[in-house]
């Protein structure tokens, strides 16, 4: 019951977040052309791209100790890890600085949003430990309120700066930003009155934030790298007007990408206590809510791509609707990671985090090569047909490895009955 109330929660949050990103749809196709389309994109997964670097997942290394061990010292494990990001955030930000004229050209986004990025992506991780400590302590609703309010006021100010002040864009990058710092603000401010910061940074904790970090960058990388190649070769290649209506189209498909986030949220703390438990029954009752996740998953995947011609033509502009063969492809991209998600948790619990480093590598190099191939040969379709492999081969073997590894009843007579 806790574990349906969370995930209720959750998947509304993520569908305001969702419907929000939607509703502006037929706003901003109107206000926005295809090309500032293309150039938002870029600077979104440039965004998604610094991220890891800077948060170096330290949420995921606060959620396992806090399941695993019943850690106690969580304030100093919190400043510890903020403290490793603000050192990341300085590198990045000194090599983004000394680079951006040369970058600038190269992605054709002025050099004042490159230099941007770092910062934001730290102001971000504030934001993701605030949201971290609601899950873990089970708090959807505050996880709500907090991510609720954040989407209601980035959809104030995106339609102030984009429709009324008329800035193109650069509007909406003002309305991101601008939300970003306030809510960074705000997280300071929390994570404050609650006692988690402190003035003593221990070692220990930094070294063991450092070994779990490390081999998760190049995981959290290749990720973003398939969401990156495909867009950096769509505007070399098809150029910017197709690489927006790529990504209107990635964003519809992204719906699935947000249920399997939200079952996540709710599910990982409850899953992280089960697999602590050890038992027969706990494990059992882990594949079974695994069962049930994708099965649903797979339904509203095929709903969605059922359905996305009827969306096409009573809301997206004309201009876009190149987009609607992307549907299918990229909602089961989707569908697929959904399925990494339910396994990846496995290898975390165990901190075999250097797994994902060599599986990461080996995709990147895959996808990269899929993506100049395909891009060439069938345009913004082959981009959608690459991310496709590249989820269904990344999910294929991460799941392989974590049954291996963390053996449960996937085939116990009693789940079959």
């Amino acid at each position: 019951m806790q574990l349906l109330k969370s995930f209720s929660i959750y998947t509304l949050g993520f569908f305001f977040t969702q419907a929000v990103n939607f509703l502006l749809i037929p706003v901003f196709t109107n206000y926005l052309t295809p090309d500032d389309y293309g150039v938002l994109s870029l600077i979104a997964t440039i965004v998604s791209f610094v991220t890891p670097l800077v948060l170096f997942s330290i949420d995921g290394a606060i959620s396992i100790e806090y399941f695993k061990n019943n850690f106690n010292n969580l304030p100093g494990y919190i400043s510890s890890g903020l403290f490793v990001s603000f050192l990341s955030f300085l590198s990045v930000f000194v090599i983004i600085l000394l680079g951006g004229n040369m970058l600038s050209a190269e992605f054709s986004v002025p050099q004042i949003w490159l230099i941007m990025v770092p910062v934001v992506c730290f102001m971000e991780s504030v934001k993701t430990v605030n949201l971290l400590i609601y899950r873990v302590e089970k708090n959807a609703i505050g996880y709500a309120i907090y991510s609720f309010s954040n989407t209601f006021l980035n959809l104030i100010l995106a339609l102030v700066f984009v429709v009324l002040l008329k800035l193109n864009y650069v509007g909406r990058l003002y309305s991101q930003y601008a939300v970003c710092i306030i809510y960074f603000l705000v997280g300071l401010y929390t994570l404050q009155k609650q006692g988690f910061l402190v003035k003593g940074i221990k070692k220990p904790l930094i070294k063991d934030v450092l070994k779990y970090g490390l081999p998760m960058i190049p995981h959290a990388i290749g990720f973003v790298i398939i969401n990156l190649a495909d867009r950096i070769f769509i505007s070399k290649i098809a150029g910017n007007d197709e690489l927006g209506i790529y990504s209107l189209a990635y964003n519809l498909g992204s719906v699935i990408l947000m249920i399997a986030l939200a079952f996540n949220n709710a599910w990982v703390p409850n899953f992280l206590e089960l697999l602590k438990e050890n038992t027969a029954q706990s494990k059992e009752r882990v594949v079974k809510i695994t069962y049930v996740y994708l099965l649903v998953l797979f339904g509203l995947t095929l709903g969605l791509s059922l359905t996305s011609p009827l969306i096409f033509r009573w809301f997206i502009n004309e201009k876009f609707h190149d987009g609607l063969k992307l549907i299918p492809w990229i909602s089961f991209s989707c569908f697929f990671f959904g399925c990494y998600l339910a396994f990846t948790n496995y290898i975390s619990y165990l901190k075999k985090t250097k797994v994902f480093a060599y599986i990461s590598i080996i995709n990147i190099v895959f996808n990269l090569v899929l993506n100049y191939v395909l891009i060439h040969k069938f345009g913004i379709l082959g981009a959608a047909y690459a991310t496709f492999i590249s989820f269904f081969l990344f999910a294929l073997v991460v799941a392989s490895i974590a049954i291996k590894m963390y053996p449960m009843p996937w085939l116990s007579p009693r789940l079959q009955k």
